[in-house]
């Protein structure tokens, strides 16, 4: 089966092309998905992309955030989308 264009778009995806929509994703999450997820998300940094995943930093003593945005699986889609 050959590849489709998300998974070519997946497959070649950098951190430095994630930091450059980075800002237009958290605006979006404010507007349309809520101040309290806005809120988590403002205390994430992104940090690496690999096969298409972002991996995010949350600081040290910010253990309520960083288990809050595991948890919420609304925000993961919505950042994903």
């Amino acid at each position: 089966m050959a590849p489709t264009t998300a998974d070519v778009a997946r497959a070649t995806f950098s951190l430095a092309d994630f930091e450059r929509v980075w800002p237009s994703v958290v605006a979006y999450v404010r507007t349309d998905v809520g101040p309290r997820r806005h809120a988590l998300l403002r205390e994430a940094a992104p940090v690496a992309v690999e096969d298409g995943m972002v991996t995010f930093e949350v600081a040290a003593h910010m253990h309520f955030h960083l288990e809050q945005l595991k948890a919420d699986r609304a925000l993961a889609d919505a950042i994903a989308s």
